[in-house]
């Protein structure tokens, strides 16, 4: 509990930070006049690399710096990132550069902008590590969250207690569905983007002095080194011994002495174990890293979905009527309904999971149940905003249609991401070594932040191809000129091929689960029967207990 009370702030300032930056592009494309294909652009890398960069801090965390220092610099980082954002806006810095303070792009000096490019890489990895701390670590430490996994006949390894981790993330009284509200109502009332986020740098502020009182207790948190270290040695060497083998005999050689080795295994040397040299179980867990990946891949076109939800969803409503019977609703209504969907397809997931004989099976249908519903959430957005357009071309303007049609294509999207978020790890974990199961954790959202990158890479390509094409690119300066329902139904077709390709790679990944080797436990173990039983423990615990394991091993 003490560690929670020094975390606590970051918790609370995370949602609220969520809440606010969500409202980025319309800021780029508001008061930068940016076009909002360039606007979505540097927001889906700026995700993505939200995203890829956790599964760095997981490294670093093991092997160097400890727990508590990543979370303690990454938070600093997001600090100064908001803060830099704050002061990147006009009014801010207007007397001292000689700027205009109004929200026009000609107020916006080098200055500005370098602050605000600055402040989008600090805040990236601000959030990225935080990720990486609250997904994992603190599964190995709450001790209060053991209490709703403890009972004997709930030991599954593929089950993410979603109630655990509401409790976790709420715990507090009502704090944690409060904080979504006082930012609907900052956005509501506010009115001016220096007070969005000078309001979210204050918060962000107070919960980096609250973590430093934690400095004291992460003194037990040494880094132990990480697991992943010997797995990339070997695969470095398999990639490098294919590429060279022929012409470099040295290489040859290691391989002649690498397969004596593995027909006359020796056991390892107390070193050999402390520095975690390579073994044979070793190369096993770097074959099945290299053997998930094409499984990984087909998880990019989650991030390519959920790219679209934070980026041309919110240009589409933007653009359109936002009151209901005269009263105004403010656009991060839409973001509260959306989480509120998604807890409750992540919920209904882990509600199945439980009472459901195969619970295997679970992940593995579910993943394929997110693509169907990726897919309908693009033909959805593909009608929506067709009729969007025709309001446009009868009205010349769309302002006559409420925000509230987008509402399905928001359902949608968070049965993608909900069911997503608790599949997904739960199959990954599935087939992860008991060693790995942490990385194997964030593989999967690192591959997922991929998607948010392809994003942006595949609407340049798409814009040309269509232009070549039909003479006109779908993309234009504004929504009202483009063609962006066309560009729903090609994410719609590649929903549909990637279909196909999960339950073909799914299927061999699932049958080919990685397996723990037998070998007889040596004298003076303090460890009963052989590995085969921490394969067993492995399909009857916890994911916070699989992940420590590898600590007492």
């Amino acid at each position: 509990m003490e560690k929670f009370s020094y975390t606590t702030g970051i918790r609370w300032e995370k949602l609220f930070e969520r809440y606010i930056l969500w409202m980025m592009l319309v800021y780029l494309t508001d008061v930068w006049k940016y076009n909002f294909t360039h606007a979505a652009a540097i927001i889906n890398l700026w995700k993505g690399s939200a995203s890829i960069l956790p599964t760095a801090f997981v490294y670093l965390a093991d092997a160097f710096l400890g727990q508590f220092f990543v979370l303690l610099l990454t938070s600093l980082s997001n600090t100064f990132g908001l803060a830099l954002l704050w002061m990147s806006t006009p009014p801010v810095l207007a007397k001292a550069v000689g700027n205009c303070k109004e929200y026009k792009p000609e107020c916006i000096g080098n200055l500005q902008k370098n602050f605000f490019y600055s402040a989008l890489v600090l805040t990236a990895i601000g959030i990225a590590g935080q990720k990486a701390y609250f997904t994992v670590f603190e599964d190995n430490n709450q001790n209060f969250n053991n209490e709703s996994t403890s009972d004997p006949d709930r030991n599954d390894a593929n089950v993410i207690n979603i109630k655990s981790r509401s409790r976790r993330f709420l715990v507090g009284g009502s704090i944690g569905f409060i904080v979504p509200f006082i930012a609907i109502f900052v956005v509501a009332f506010a009115k001016s983007w220096d007070l969005y986020f000078g309001i979210m740098t204050i918060f962000t502020f107070a919960s980096v002095i609250l973590l430093f009182t934690g400095i004291k207790s992460s003194q037990n948190n040494q880094p132990k080194g990480s697991p992943l270290t010997p797995v990339l040695r070997v695969i470095f060497d398999l990639i490098i011994c294919n590429m060279f083998c022929k012409l470099l005999p040295s290489y040859q050689n290691n391989g002649i002495n690498k397969t004596h080795q593995k027909s006359h295994p020796r056991e390892p040397s107390e070193e050999q174990k402390n520095r975690r040299e390579p073994s044979e179980t070793t190369e096993e867990e770097a074959k099945i890293c290299l053997r998930m990946i094409p499984l990984w891949l087909t998880f990019t076109l989650f991030g390519l979905i959920s790219s679209i939800g934070e980026t041309y969803f919110l240009e589409q409503a933007t653009n359109m009527e936002h009151s209901i019977a005269g009263l105004k609703m403010p656009l991060i209504l839409l973001l509260g309904l959306y989480d509120l969907g998604k807890s409750y397809y992540s919920w209904l997931c882990s509600r199945i999971s439980e009472r459901y004989l195969y619970k295997h099976h679970v992940p593995f249908v579910g993943i394929a149940v997110a693509m169907v519903f990726a897919l309908l959430c693009c033909i959805t957005a593909a009608k929506v905003e067709t009729r969007r357009l025709r309001f446009v071309r009868t009205h010349k303007s769309a302002q006559n249609m409420n925000v509230f049609w987008l509402l399905p294509q928001f359902i949608l999207l968070a049965a993608v991401d909900g069911i997503r978020e608790y599949c997904v790890q739960n199959l990954v974990l599935d087939q992860a070594p008991i060693s790995l199961s942490r990385y194997f954790r964030f593989f999967q959202i690192s591959f997922i932040g991929i998607g948010y990158i392809w994003s942006m890479i595949l609407v340049l390509v798409v814009g040309k191809i269509s232009q070549k094409m039909n003479g006109r690119n779908w993309f234009q300066s504004t929504l009202n000129k483009s063609r962006l329902d066309k560009y729903y139904w090609v994410l719609a077709a590649f929903s549909a091929v990637n279909l196909a390709v999960y339950i073909v790679v799914g299927l061999v990944a699932y049958f080919y689960r990685y397996k723990e080797q037998k070998k007889p436990v040596t004298e003076g173990s303090q460890i009963v029967g052989t590995t085969e039983s921490l394969e067993d423990n492995h399909d009857n615990c916890s994911p916070a207990e699989i992940e420590t394991m590898h600590d007492t091993h």
